[in-house]
């Protein structure tokens, strides 16, 4: 089977600790899910003072 990929990435709201925006993140889920893209895994990116700064999200689908 083969596999293609597609990454989505959110950005974490700039404030103590960071927020993310769980209606957008559910909404992103959602509409690659009905396209036919199956979330594999998800991961944080950090700036230099370890602050979280994107939420990257990695879908794969066969084809």
């Amino acid at each position: 089977m083969k596999w293609e990929y597609r990454t989505v990435k959110l950005r974490v709201v700039e404030f103590k600790g960071g927020q993310l925006n769980e209606i957008e993140l559910e909404n992103q889920i959602n509409e690659m899910g009905l396209k036919g893209w199956e979330l594999a895994t998800s991961f944080y990116t950090y700036d230099a003072g370890m602050q979280a700064r994107e939420l990257v999200l990695l879908f794969k689908r066969s084809y």
